[in-house]
């Protein structure tokens, strides 16, 4: 049982990587705006772009679109990773 337990625990650790990955990348990510868009600000119907801190242009729907898809891979690795976990937990035999 001790292989079990060892893979069980390789698995809770790649699955708890990939959600630090996918977090990390949902904090980073923007969608840049697009070349028909203006200026910054919103105007009546038109998009919504602010400057990020190098001054360059993002769509902030898009990118809160972005981010909140990136937030819902994390949370898939993260519930895996606590899957394995408690799998891992229910196996007898000694700790991995």
């Amino acid at each position: 049982m001790s292989m079990v337990k060892s893979v069980l625990g390789a698995m809770t650790v790649l699955f708890s990587l990939a959600a630090a990955a996918a977090w990390w990348w949902s904090a980073r990510v923007q969608a840049p705006a697009g070349e028909g868009t203006a200026g910054v600000g919103a105007l009546l119907g038109g998009d919504l772009v602010a400057l990020d801190k190098n001054g360059r242009r993002y769509d902030v729907m898009k990118t809160a679109i972005l981010q909140s898809r990136w937030n819902a891979i994390g949370a898939l690795f993260a519930g895996g990773a606590a899957l394995a976990q408690g799998v891992t937990m229910m196996v007898p035999g000694e700790a991995a």
